[in-house]
């Protein structure tokens, strides 16, 4: 069973006494051989310990190309992940939200439970809403267009691929097939595709969002503006993409980008984030 997490109360966004500081991250593919998460940990505690709230954007995990033995083994792996962060920084507040790569039956209960024994971690299996802010993997956008992109009805159930399949797709990541997902979509192309999925119907988890922050194409970009809403994809660490991970605020900026220079700072920013209101 999944904990909704609501929508929360920004009535006070404009007092910057009031407001928290946020990071969004997405696509870590943690546990497969591609994935290159290891190389942003050392930023992603350094911005845990100062953010109110931390938002894993989906596929952080990944059981179809997971190299552990079973789907069991990558769900504790992958819980232990998250219970050592929430423990390690009580003071943040962590939101995991699913995405195609670790929607698996076998994560959902193991989430449950970390969340019943962690005052500080929440989760969802399609989305999180903070403040003006809307967080989603984006796979039910661009895969499932035809049903609820705030309701996800599918979940994985196989094991990890050990095979000859898992060699050659890891082949073609290393000749860098993925980089043409930048070519594959530009932003304005996903924010077209975004809002004509989010606004074929009067959603009510669309009221008053403002910012819309999404993974899943590994194709990073950020503040881009179309048709009345900013939109953001915090790229992915599948090895030699850019992972970015974003600081949430009323003026964005972004805090780490994996470039030639591995650069790890994270910045003052001019301005305060949206607000997070309601304590989970």
């Amino acid at each position: 069973m999944t904990t909704d997490i609501p929508k929360t109360d920004h009535t006070d966004s404009q007092s910057s006494a009031l407001l928290p500081l946020g990071y969004v991250v997405s696509d870590f593919h943690i546990f497969a051989k591609w994935s290159s998460a290891d190389d942003y940990m050392a930023d992603v505690r350094a911005a845990a310990a100062d953010a109110d709230f931390f938002v894993f954007n989906g596929d952080i995990f990944d059981f179809k190309w997971s190299t552990l033995e079973s789907s069991e083994a990558t769900a504790r792996a992958a819980i232990e992940w998250l219970r050592q962060l929430a423990s390690d920084f009580p003071h943040c507040q962590f939101f995991h939200v699913l995405g195609n790569h670790d929607c698996h039956t076998g994560l959902l209960a193991p989430l449950a439970e970390l969340a019943d024994q962690s005052d500080n971690f929440n989760w969802h299996h399609a989305y999180c809403r903070m403040g003006t802010a809307l967080f989603m993997h984006g796979d039910l956008i661009f895969d499932e267009p035809d049903g609820s992109p705030f309701e996800r009805t599918h979940f994985k159930t196989g094991e990890p691929q050990h095979s000859l399949l898992g060699t050659s797709y890891h082949a073609a990541i290393s000749m860098g097939a993925h980089s043409l997902n930048a070519l594959l979509f530009p932003k304005k192309r996903c924010a077209k595709r975004l809002l004509e999925v989010l606004q074929k119907r009067e959603y009510a988890e669309m009221d008053g969002v403002e910012d819309i922050y999404i993974g899943h194409t590994h194709a990073s970009f950020s503040d881009f503006r179309y048709r009345g809403f900013t939109f953001h994809n915090s790229g992915s660490a599948v090895h030699d993409l850019h992972c970015n991970m974003l600081q949430v605020g009323s003026k964005r900026q972004k805090c780490y980008e994996k470039n030639e220079e591995m650069s790890a700072k994270v910045g003052a920013v001019d301005g305060a984030p949206k607000a997070l209101g309601t304590r989970i």
